[in-house]
């Protein structure tokens, strides 16, 4: 029994890339299994499935997985459970989401199994450079898991790792020509393998064109990364980069338009601090076309600041695109609104013209009777 428990849970990890297994479905094996191991592996599938759509839930069942691999001496799962309650938790706690994390590496190192080590120490890296900016630890931990990862053979992971190296080096402003030559062995690795990671790796060598002040560069190959495979990551973060990279060649229409395709995609994920971010930069755009737009996407960012970590999710973004649908409504009111007045003053004006012609000759006529 617990054979086939432990094949139906292999068979779920493995088509969880491809199609979102039901929750009731895991709910279901849950509570068909007594063996602990497989409860585990379970509860940390529904916690990961449950991270875009409940953050308490999520975190409930993380919190389980730890709870029964503590009472049952399971150190993987603990390693496990550690890992994923600081996944749940990052955006709200990231002092708490680190000591976690630093936890799960420590009794990885103890157990001495390097393929639950250079996750780990990727995720690390991730979240030094990300949260925490702080870009020496970032690359420290990004080498670690090369190094790792090349010993482990794991090339898609080392391909990741790379870009990890690649993004410390760019954030820092360190040796730019050393982050492009870990993206040059990402890209070639990539392209061996499969092209799975080449918008990743097109949005890090954007960030070097950007910082080494090729701005048309990086313009081309934001371009190429929006021509993969949709990620919503990878994509909304494109798209936010192209944004700004608009605004400063004064490129009003592009940076509105690029700044809304982010915002839908920020939406679909979940991704409020993108949300946040293309609000923000279409109330600047704004601000010299139409001041209500400029001032209601300025309100919005701030009220998602403020209100969004503290409701539910789902029925934010659910009214936000209503909003969001009722104010492009709007201002497609306010742009006929206005193009049906320049329309009315240019008849007036085309009349009154008319009527000035009219009227001189009609006197020009008169001054010749006249003599």
């Amino acid at each position: 029994m617990k054979k086939i428990m432990l094949g139906f849970i292999a068979l779920w990890f493995f088509n969880k890339g491809f199609t979102q297994y039901p929750l009731d479905s895991l709910k279901n094996l849950l509570n068909h299994t007594a063996s602990d191991s497989s409860r585990i592996t379970l509860m940390l599938g529904l916690s990961s499935e449950y991270a875009a759509l409940n953050f308490d839930s999520a975190y409930y069942y993380a919190n389980k997985a730890l709870l029964i691999s503590q009472k049952t001496g399971n150190r993987k799962g603990i390693i496990r459970s550690l890992g994923s309650i600081a996944a749940r938790i990052r955006i709200t706690n990231i002092v708490k989401a680190v000591q976690l994390e630093l936890r799960a590496l420590k009794l990885a190192e103890e157990e001495k199994d390097n393929t639950v080590i250079a996750p780990i120490k990727e995720y690390l890296s991730s979240i030094y450079r990300i949260d925490l900016a702080d870009t020496i630890t970032a690359e420290k931990f990004a080498r670690e898991a090369v190094l790792l990862f090349t010993q482990l053979k794991d090339t898609v992971s080392l391909i990741r790792s790379y870009t990890m190296v690649a993004g410390a080096l760019t954030s820092s402003f360190g040796n730019l020509d050393s982050a492009d030559f870990y993206l040059n062995k990402a890209e070639e690795f990539s392209k061996k393998n499969n092209n799975y990671f080449l918008g990743l790796i097109y949005l890090y060598k954007a960030s070097v064109s950007e910082k080494k002040q090729n701005k048309n560069k990086a313009i081309q190959q934001l371009h190429f990364v929006l021509q993969m495979p949709l990620r919503y990551t990878w994509h909304t973060a494109a798209y936010n980069r192209l944004a700004q990279l608009y605004q400063e060649k004064e490129r009003i229409d592009s940076v509105i338009y690029f700044s809304r395709q982010a915002l839908l995609l920020s939406l679909q994920s979940k991704e409020y601090k993108s949300v946040i971010r293309s609000c923000e930069t279409i109330s600047n755009a704004y601000q010299s076309l139409y001041k209500d737009s400029a001032l209601y996407y300025a309100n919005l960012a701030s009220t998602f600041k403020d209100t969004l970590a503290a409701i539910n999710l789902r029925t934010a973004f659910t009214t936000f695109l209503e909003l969001d649908e009722n104010q492009r409504n709007y201002e497609l009111s306010q742009v006929k609104a206005k193009n049906k007045e320049q329309t009315r003053l240019i008849i007036i004006g085309s009349a009154v013209l008319m009527m000035a012609i009219i009227l001189f000759f009609i006197i020009r006529n008169n001054r010749k009777h006249k003599r």
